[in-house]
């Protein structure tokens, strides 16, 4: 009955929520998609690149077309170094990535655990107070049945207060530790 009461959060939908909602997930994936790139650059500077320009020419009241062809040799035992730099810093970009985003579906696993055992404590707070709440109105009736004294009933009544106070007071605690990490604590 609470608004809070989502606990049906599978594993798989928390681990999405908290890997596709991060700024600094999505970070790391732009990282590690230019580490690519640029991996994918080096080895397209393997092949020399050649370029044709047609034209059109008109030379001495002559009209004729041409073609001209441009090429760029590039030195391929230089290359191979480039490409295993390349390489080298996307793997090391993957495997930060990796390290971060599994920090993420820890931290969010951890606050979803924190949020089950707040949401138990509450329920057992709850059923504990309309217990208490259940008794005293059955005292507050065998009071006016004349079956008990007064001492007994204020009694009750001061027992269920005290219980609303205990639910009152523990239910603030127990929330203030549930929110994820920001992008600046992990």
């Amino acid at each position: 009955p609470n608004a809070l009461q989502q606990d049906d959060l599978s594993n798989s939908e928390l681990r999405a929520k908290a890997v596709l909602n991060r700024l600094d997930i999505r970070a790391g994936l732009a990282r590690y998609a230019a580490k690519e790139a640029q991996l994918k650059l080096e080895f397209a500077n393997q092949i020399p690149d050649f370029s044709l320009s047609p034209s059109f020419n008109y030379e001495e009241g002559i009209q004729f077309w041409s073609l001209g062809i441009n090429t760029l040799l590039k030195l391929a035992q230089n290359n191979d170094a480039m490409i295993a730099k390349a390489r080298a810093l996307r793997d090391l970009e993957a495997a930060q990535f990796e390290a971060l985003q599994t920090q993420v579906i820890q931290s969010a696993e951890q606050a979803h655990a924190n949020y089950a055992a707040a949401m138990k404590q509450e329920q057992q707070a709850l059923k504990l107070l309309q217990q208490q709440s259940v008794q005293t109105a059955t005292l507050k009736r065998s009071f006016d049945a004349g079956f008990i004294d007064r001492y007994e009933l204020t009694q009750s009544q001061i027992q269920e207060t005290k219980q609303a106070q205990i639910h009152l007071q523990s239910a603030p605690v127990s929330y203030t530790h549930l929110t994820l990490p920001t992008n600046r604590e992990v």
